[in-house]
């Protein structure tokens, strides 16, 4: 693991002082010429003799100077970074004597090395000739061994080493030189080098166990002389033999290990006249091994030479990027080069470690030399992230800037020996009083007696496990431990027994880590017993525990620790260490008991074997859970469903998360069967193999129905003998996988006879029978869709929600669904539209959707800590779902009948919904989760229940819980199904299909719903039997519950017996859901008969059901436009809907079709309505028509409209409608009308009359809007409507009258926002003269305007280059529009002043481990409150966050956003994580301005378009161009610009489980109170509010005290507020340093206010009175008076008008908190602050 000193994360690096009063810092630049996989090595020469040097990496030469242009010279292979690519070295030299360069290039460790001859200017590959066919090292080398002046390859092949170079035909294999015996080197052997190690003038060879000495003479035969010396073990890189200290001989210089760590220096000495060597490391796997605290690995290419000209040559190295897949030590840290400055002093050699780069690393070779030209030796890499040229320059810098660029001797952390005790605490020790070794600081088992092989040499020392996985560390205390697995890995078992300890105090702790088994614990005994008291175990992670013991029964008495490791397989190990007695319990910890260890959270465990994963699983009383299957039986299940024979069927998905190859698919369809009903599915079938992305599976009509994207499978097997009867049939094609877990899944047979499925939103899928031209297929990226198995009819059933994996109907057919992060249930109505997570529904007149019923939320913050699971174990453990299953077995208790369950992914258990009848549909409220599967690794997908009545579940069983397409990063391994039962339930045998017709009718009336579904299928497979028929009409018409008339009726209608005649019967049916159910089939297959719809047409207005209506309503939206008007007049007559959750917006999807069909019609409808909504809706729709007929005739419609109310809703919807139209043509009436409206005494109908009179070009309304936008005496909100109206027109007369407002705090950031519609130069010098007043939210305005067209951005860029704008305030998403811009010259001024942005992927996979690496550490600490100001800076323009922020972007809120990878990956690179739906569009228009946004609405007049500070509307006539961008609107590294505490606590911040208090800044401090509204202040609206520029507290009399509360901490601060308390009898105060409390309560410092009060300090739920002494002196009653509150450090004071009222020095008080207003219980009172100035940090006095 690469750790470095703060002062080496800088890329300068220093060179020694060049002459005096002169001071030289060395820089890279890092110049990557591609990101693709080609080679591991990369070389320099000039190939095609210009005079320039060129770059050589791969199958490219990169010609210089400026390496833009690329020469292929063979053909191009890219390789996957999870291999191995067949280029690892590369060399220039004349092979061929023509006098152009040719290029050696070796292969992979045991292939091939060939040279390519230049063809000397001509274009094509260079022809390749074989050098030798087996090169084996992973670091041979090309040089000069022989000393002939011609370099020769030096490697070994067939176990020997040598050497090999051309003969007289360099284009023949050259011949190979054996210069040892066989001795069994290997083709991935490490470390070779050439040097003259002896002095003699000729060059000897250097492996890893020693050197080869050349002989005097070549040409005789024999091998050479070796020189056995063991330089590393497993081996370095390249080897060197080189006089480090300068003594005369040659020293060797090594890594130690490719793979690992070490780099060291090996100093020749003479031991009895022959060589030998001193090893002096140079750096190690510890800070502590190097004397600058530098330590990375994988040190697998190292280059010699002189990088600073001071003749001495140096060493440079790095990182391997990715070598072994990132499973090597340290192989996730951050790819460093570097270069180790050799310094000789009289005290010895000393090397100073510089840091070149962070961000490209090496391959297996790194070459140094001048490339540039510039007489500076730059660095050529090559490997798995891409090509680089690392480009050295010197710059001459001041004494100071120098002296803090040279590296600084490492100070370790000082850890204390003693291991001292807290409070409380005591050491162990025997009967006499000897204090024992328990803690094992004396670095030894003294006091302890092994037993096995288990716990030999321990202890270990230091956090070994932080070493060898970043993931984990060991949360050791002092010094040394015990880990079994840290000296000889899992193996080995043994045990590990104490000395007897004297029991002195009532509690003991203890910590442990390691396996979750029963067989790798700690056990207390009682001595004189032997009797086990409390035993516990590790979580299957390395950190350890504390654990507690109640030792009180056995004070005074001797008991001993035993560890015991028993266990030889994974996670076969235990850690143990520091055992302290205690006075008192500790308050934290819960005891530990003889059983299994206490529970911290609900996932306790993680990787389970199958059975022990369901023991562990907790369910309610009298249930169990078994294991029915498990790997390898089945893996990766995600689908399944139960046949009619009681089997269980199992799709596996080994594609997923990525569709494979055609041809490669391995998913699977799997049969297990019981077949003696002895609970053990002792058979397993595979149906079918080779499928590809499998994602839904069901049963029935003689096959199997499949989901798997592009396509909806029916696999034939007409004859049930579970063998498919031929290839698969397509039926459905179009579905798409931009997100493979959100494609059609969750299969399930509805009452109706229908196929039902789920689908997500981003994925967007076009629909059809193959061969469907495009405008004929349906979209769906969100909802519910259906598929009849007979008819062949495909359906979207509903529109909406996000991803929903589970669907199911419940004893009244109602359809419910679950889904993922936003509210996750929905009550699903055909033809209904629901809330979406993102995007837009398809007909963009929707207006408003149905949102959830869910009366509560699973989830509080993140789930992924531990602070988080607590938080949200209380509500359900996340907001991830997958499975809905509403139980209707029969076989539990009553309670659970009708019950939603569904798996929460994130909280690893079984949710629990109540559903409730609520108006036309249901509420979901909370109910107790019904099973914890106590094991992080539980993925429960889909649930049913069988015939037996209890649930089977499949299990993905995955760590990873969050969908990605790294294949790597999810365990394929896994995969169980379990079984719940009740009371030990035993399983049932059952075969439906061999039952008659007669009986299968019968099992309608089953109470185990699985009976009654499974032969209503069947029966609809058979066809229409009237004998059938009038056996399910009897139960259909003549049974006493309705459930069972329901079932009847389904039934009844699957088998083609539903005649229109017993509709009509079912229409007269008592019950509700009968009556809707049969109008839902009634209209299934075609248009009602007259009859029928006068009937429903009579229902719709009679009918006193919501259900019913609710019905109608969907009905409505599937007849023919001709006959809706009937039922919707009905319908939109019931005034008692207009509150319903689904009926306004139901009927208001069916009429809105009417408006441009028919728009007397539906405005008829509309005016007669009795829900408001649809008169709104209808309005704004016949407006939305967009012709001037229809304006017209809305105008006109306006014209009699008397009532006020009634022309705001006129006004608003016309308003609506043009919106995005700069002017429409007057319609006739307007004349009359607008002259009327426009004089109207009602402000609001007259300034929206104004607002219509401009979009009609009305010159005097214009001009009236300008008066009113100028005026500052009129009312600001009329004054920013009239400029919205204004501005909506594009004034051009708009100008000069918004340059002023930009002095006017109340409305700057409108007039900055619109000033971004105009190309007047000026703007931009207005903008950038006043922008060091702004705050922050005027600053992002300003710089996003600025940004907007290229004159704009020309200014603001000069101003940052002059100093004028910080550069740290543009931001990424600031860069990323001026990118837009496309102008050269600008970018790179841009690249100048802010950086070069680096896009490539392996850019960007350094970057997050580099992210990772510096959050990782433990320093500098996090601050939570200055993460939540960061995040207010850089991501709440566009993401919501606890309520608060904008929703341009998804919400945050519940999503997964703790786990750090998740994160990382989100932020470094958006892009690659995009969903469609948040792709950005760049806008041009024809005035020059670009636009970078998420479109929000499209139609045929404009464009709606959110960016990151507001919601634009362009006329589609401006807009010249238009195109969705492939980066996200969240710029890639959008962290750039911030310092590591900045990224450290704004990441704390993001993982935090609810808000906390923001940190004042001077960045943030004009935010403190805007003047307007309460923006950034939380308290009860009824009392608390603005007015006039105040902050008002009205109490109409309160028996509790209430709080306005700012969202800013602050710790040294000065306040000063004006206050007017009336009456003076009346009490108020001003909290400080002060925290929120439970139920809204504020305790800390307050500044009293009111009568005998005024001046005084009190402690609000606190110490109470703190400062007796009154201002009240100095109070002007029932007048404005300034308060002043200083505190500074523990001193805090107060003023009242400038007089000293408090001054005390509170060492004990808190030192920062909120600041807040209080209005105190009592009478009525008001109290007002104004005049708000608040400073940090004053002068302590």
């Amino acid at each position: 693991m690469a750790r470095y000193s703060l002062f080496l994360l800088s890329l300068i690096l220093a060179a020694p002082l060049a002459a005096a009063e002169e001071f030289t810092l060395h820089q890279f630049d890092r110049l990557q010429l591609g990101d693709k996989f080609y080679a591991e090595g990369a070389t320099f020469g000039d190939l095609n003799r210009d005079g320039h040097q060129d770059l050589i990496s791969g199958p490219y030469w990169y010609a210089g100077p400026d390496f833009k242009t690329k020469h292929e010279y063979y053909p191009v292979k890219e390789w996957s970074i999870n291999g191995y690519s067949d280029n690892f070295f590369a060399f220039v030299n004349d092979v061929n004597k023509d006098e152009w360069p040719d290029i050696v290039i070796i292969g992979f460790p045991g292939k091939e090395a060939y040279w390519y001859a230049n063809p000397q200017k001509q274009s094509g590959h260079w022809k390749r000739y074989l050098a030798h066919p087996v090169v084996d090292n992973e670091s041979p080398t090309y040089t000069d061994l022989t000393g002939d002046g011609e370099p020769e390859l030096v490697f070994h092949t067939g176990g020997q080493l040598g050497y090999a170079g051309p003969g007289k035909d360099p284009t023949k294999p050259w011949s190979f030189h054996a210069v040892s015996p066989n001795l069994k080197y290997g083709r991935f052997t490490h470390g070779l080098g050439v040097g003259d190690v002896n002095g003699d003038g000729k060059q000897d060879i250097l492996e890893k166990n020693g050197w080869w000495e050349q002989p005097a003479d070549l040409q005789k035969a024999g091998f050479w002389t070796r020189h056995p010396f063991k330089f590393t073990g497993a081996g370095g890189s390249q080897m060197y033999a080189y006089d480090v200290d300068g003594d005369g001989d040659q020293d060797v210089i090594t890594s130690k290990a490719a793979h690992a760590y070490g780099l060291s220096w090996f100093e020749n000495v003479k031991k009895d006249g022959e060589i030998t060597f001193v090893e002096h490391p140079i750096m190690g796997s510890k800070p502590e091994e190097n004397k600058y605290g530098v330590v990375f690995s994988q040190l697998h290419a190292v280059d010699l030479v002189d990088m600073d000209g001071d003749g001495i040559k140096d060493i440079v190295t790095g990182k391997r990027f990715w070598a072994h897949q990132g499973h090597d030590p340290g192989a996730k840290e951050p790819p460093v080069n570097y270069w180790f400055k050799i310094v000789r002093t009289p005290k010895g050699v000393d090397f100073l470690p510089y840091q070149i780069n962070d961000k490209s690393g090496v391959g297996t070779q790194v070459v140094a030399g001048d490339v540039t030209g510039n007489k500076l030796p730059d660095l050529v890499v090559g490997n798995k992230s891409g090509t680089y040229l690392l480009k050295h320059k010197q710059v001459k810098v001041d004494e100071a800037t120098w002296k803090k660029a040279q590296p600084k001797k490492y100070v370790p952390k000082k850890v204390s020996v003693k291991n001292e005790l807290k409070p409380g605490e005591h050491f162990a020790t025997n009967a006499d009083g000897r204090r024992l070794n328990l803690d094992f600081e004396t670095g030894d088992l003294k006091d302890w007696v092994s037993e096995g092989e288990a716990f030999r040499s321990q202890p270990v020392k230091g956090d070994t496990v932080k070493a060898r996985r970043r993931d984990m560390v060991s949360n050791h205390q002092g010094q040394y431990w015990v880990g079994t697995y840290e000296v000889l890995e899992d193996v080995p078992v043994g045990t590990l027994s104490s000395a007897s300890i004297k029991v002195t105090h009532p509690y003991a702790t203890f910590y442990v880590g390691g396996g979750s088994h029963d067989s790798t614990r700690v056990e207390i005994v009682d001595r004189a017993t032997n009797k086990v008291i409390a035993k516990a175990s590790g979580r299957n992670n390395e950190r350890m525990h504390q654990e507690l013991v109640d030792l009180t029964k056995y004070q005074g008495k001797e008991i001993f620790i035993r560890l015991v490791d028993q266990h030889k397989g994974g996670w076969g190990h235990i850690n143990f260490d520091h055992f302290r007695f205690h006075d008192k319990k500790p308050a934290q910890l819960e005891v530990a008991d003889s059983g299994a260890p206490a529970q911290e959270h609900t996932q306790k465990y993680d990787g389970l074997p199958g059975k022990k994963a369901a023991e562990v699983m907790s369910v309610p009383d009298g249930f169990s859970v078994s294991l029915v299957a498990a790997e390898p039986d089945v893996q990766q299940p995600i689908a399944m469903t139960i046949d009619d024979r009681g089997r269980l069927w199992v799709a596996e998905s080994y594609a997923y998360p990525s569709k494979q190859p055609e041809g490669k698919g391995k998913d699977r369809i799997l049969i297990f069967e019981d077949k003696d009903a002895d609970g053990k599915f002792e058979t397993r079938k595979v149906f079918q193999e080779k499928l590809n992305l499998v994602s839904g599976l069901e049963v029935g009509f003689g096959g199997v129905w499949v989901g798997q994207a592009p396509y909806l499978l029916f696999i034939p097997d007409k004859n049930g003998d579970d063998k498919p009867d031929g290839e698969p049939e397509i039926l459905l094609d179009g579905w798409h996988y931009e997100d493979t877990h959100e494609t059609l899944n969750s299969f399930i047979w509805g009452p109706d006879g229908w196929l039902y499925g789920c689908h997500g939103v981003f994925t967007h899928s076009r629909v059809g029978k193959p061969g469907t031209p495009d405008d004929q297929r349906q979209p769906i990226n969100a909802g519910i869709w259906r598929y009849h198995p007979t008819r062949h009819e495909f359906e979207v059933f509903a529109h909406g929600t996000s991803n929903p994996w589970g669907v199911d109907f419940n004893d009244q057919g109602q359809c419910f669904l679950t889904c993922c992060v936003i509210p996750h249930l929905f009550h699903i109505v055909q033809n209904a539209r629901y809330r979406r997570q993102a995007g837009q529904h398809f007909n963009p007149y929707t207006y408003d959707d149905i949102k959830t019923i869910a009366k509560h939320r699973h989830w509080t913050g993140g789930q992924w800590n531990q602070s988080d699971r607590v938080a949200s174990d209380r509500v359900g453990g996340g907001h991830a779902h997958a499975g809905a299953m509403i139980y209707l077995g029969g076989s539990w208790p009553k309670k659970y009948h009708n019950q939603l369950f569904m798996n929460n992914i994130h909280g690893a258990r079984l949710n629990q919904d109540q559903l409730a009848r609520e108006g036309s549909g249901y509420i979901g409220d909370f109910a107790p989760d019904f099973l914890y599967a106590n094991d992080r690794s539980s993925q429960i997908l889909y649930l049913r229940y069988g015939p037996d009545g209890q649930v089977y579940f499949i299990d993905w069983y995955d760590t990873n819980q969050c969908h990605h397409r790294e294949f790597q990063k999810h365990d394929r391994s896994n995969g169980r199904i379990f079984r719940v039962a009740y009371n030990d339930a035993k399983p049932v045998k059952v075969d439906l299909q061999k039952l008659t017709s007669a009986e299968l009718v019968k099992l309608q009336l089953h109470e185990n719903d699985w009976y009654v579904r499974q032969s209503r299928r069947i029966l609809q497979e058979r066809g229409a039997d009237p004998e059938v028929h009038a056996q399910l009409a009897e139960i259909a018409f003549g049974n006493d519950d309705v459930t069972r008339r329901l079932r009847g009726l389904w039934a009844l209608h699957v088998t083609g017996g539903l005649s229109e005649a017993k509709v009509m019967q079912a229409l007269k049916d008592p019950s509700e859901f009968m009556r809707g159910w049969a109008i839902q089939l009634a209209l299934e297959t075609g248009e009602p008969s007259k009859q029928l719809l006068e009937t429903m047409e009579a229902l719709a207005k009679q009918d006193p059901s919501p259900v019913v209506r609710l019905y109608l309503g969907s009905a409505a939206n599937r007849l023919p436009l001709d006959q809706r008007a009937g039922i919707l007049k009905g319908l939109v007559s019931h005034a008692e809907d207009q509150h319903d959750h689904n009926l306004p917006l139901l009927y208001w999807y069916a009429l809105e079709p009417l408006a441009p069909h028919d728009m007397q019609q539906a405005y008829a409808l509309a005016k007669d309505a009795k829900i408001p909504l649809i008169e709104s809706y209808t309005l704004r729709r016949i407006a939305d028509i967009g012709t001037e007929e229809a304006v017209a005739f809305l105008v006109e419609q306006l014209g009699d409209a008397q009532a006020a109310d009634e022309q705001k809703v006129f006004l608003d919807s016309i308003n609506s409608a043009l919106r995005g139209r700069r002017q429409f043509p007057m319609p006739v009436p307007w004349k009359s009308v607008g002259k009327r409206l426009m004089a109207s005494q009602d402000p609001v109908v007259k300034s929206r009359s104004l607002s219509l009179a401009v979009t009609f070009g009305d010159p005097a309304a214009m001009q009236r809007l300008r008066e009113i936008v100028a005026d500052q005496k009129n009312d600001l909100a009329g004054r920013k409507s009239a400029l919205d109206s204004l501005l909506g027109v594009r004034d051009p007369q708009l100008v000069p009258i918004l340059i002023p407002l930009l002095d006017q705090k109340g409305i700057r950031r409108e007039a900055l926002r619109g000033l971004a519609g105009y190309p007047d130069a000026a703007i931009a010098t207005a903008i950038l003269e006043r922008y060091p007043q702004y705050d922050l939210n005027e600053k992002r305005d300003a710089l996003n305007t600025l940004a907007s067209r290229l004159n704009f951005a020309e200014q603001l860029v000069a101003a940052v280059e002059a100093g004028e704008v910080p550069s740290k305030d543009l931001s990424a998403e600031i860069i990323r529009q001026l990118g837009n811009l496309k102008d050269k010259e600008l970018n790179a001024k841009i690249g100048k002043v802010w950086g070069v942005v680096r896009e490539s992927a392996a850019d960007k996979k350094k970057l997050i481990a580099s992210y990772k690496n510096m959050i990782e550490r433990p320093h500098p600490t996090p601050d939570i409150n200055l993460g939540r100001a960061i995040f207010a800076k850089t991501c709440q323009q566009c993401h919501k966050l606890f309520g608060t922020g904008a929703s341009i972007g998804p919400e945050l809120t519940g999503s997964n956003r703790a786990n750090l990878d998740y994160l990382l990956s989100n932020v470094v690179d958006p892009s690659a994580v995009m969903a469609k739906d948040y792709q950005p569009a760049v806008i041009v228009t024809e005035s020059g301005r670009i636009i970078t946004g998420i479109i929000k609405k499209e139609d045929k007049n404009a464009v709606t378009v959110a960016t990151a500070n507001e919601t634009v509307i362009i006329p589609r006539d401006e807009i010249d161009e238009m195109s969705l961008s492939d980066k996200s609107m969240m710029p890639d590294n959008l962290w750039k610009q911030l310092s590591r505490i900045e990224v450290r606590s704004l990441v704390k911040y993001l993982a935090s489980p609810g808000q906390v208090p923001m940190k004042a800044t001077p960045e943030n401090l004009k935010q403190f109170f805007n003047g307007q509204d309460l923006t950034g202040w939380t308290g009860d609206s009824q009392l608390w509010f603005v007015e006039n520029g105040e902050i008002v507290g009205r109490s109409p009399g309160i028996k509790r005290n209430e709080f306005l509360v700012s969202d800013m901490l602050v710790g040294d601060f000065e306040l000063k507020v004006k206050v007017k308390l009336t009456p003076n009898a009346g009490n108020s105060g001003i909290q400080f340093r002060s925290s929120l409390q439970p139920g809204g309560h504020v305790k800390g410092y307050q500044a009293d206010i009111g009568a005998g009060w005024w001046g005084k300090l009190y402690e609000e739920h606190g110490r109470g009175l703190l400062f007796k002494e009154s201002g009240e002196q100095h109070v002007r009653e029932g007048d404005w008076n300034e308060y002043r509150v200083v505190a500074v450090g523990p001193r805090i004071r107060t003023y009242i008008n400038g007089k000293l009222c408090t001054d005390l020095n509170d060492p004990q008080g808190a030192k920062s908190g909120i600041l807040a207003f209080q209005i105190h219980s009592g009478g009525p009172m008001e109290v007002r602050f104004k005049d708000l100035e608040l400073r940090l940090d004053p002068p302590r006095d």
